[in-house]
């Protein structure tokens, strides 16, 4: 597990974009090795990762990496925390809704 390497802390990326959709971006997840996964938004596989961390006893700390899910390796298609001069698939992503995403994530996992 990743505690028995030694870790005590991972860095959790997420895109707000995952908090919003029903399915996760192709390719995101290896579901011949995550068969539990199968059919959980990428909101409830996120629920899984960090449930799974807590159990191996590792502290978690979400990053909001990018608005939009995409594979990185590329040039960054937005790059900033909100996206309110371009419209994105749920229409605009206002300052308003980045703070609601982080406070609605840091009481999903207060708990």
């Amino acid at each position: 597990t990743v505690h028995e390497l030694g870790f005590s802390v991972v860095r959790l990326p997420f895109s707000n974009e995952m908090l919003r959709v029903r399915m996760p971006t192709p390719g995101a997840v290896n579901f011949d090795l995550n068969p539990g996964l199968r059919g959980k938004t990428p909101l409830e596989i996120l629920d899984e990762v960090v449930r799974e961390l807590g159990r191996h006893r590792v502290a978690v700390i979400l990053n909001n990496h990018t608005t939009l899910s995409q594979w990185v390796g590329g040039p960054d298609v937005n790059g900033i925390w909100c996206a309110e001069d371009r419209p994105v698939p749920w229409g605009r992503q206002t300052e308003d809704d980045w703070i609601n995403d982080w406070v609605m994530l840091a009481m999903r996992y207060s708990q």
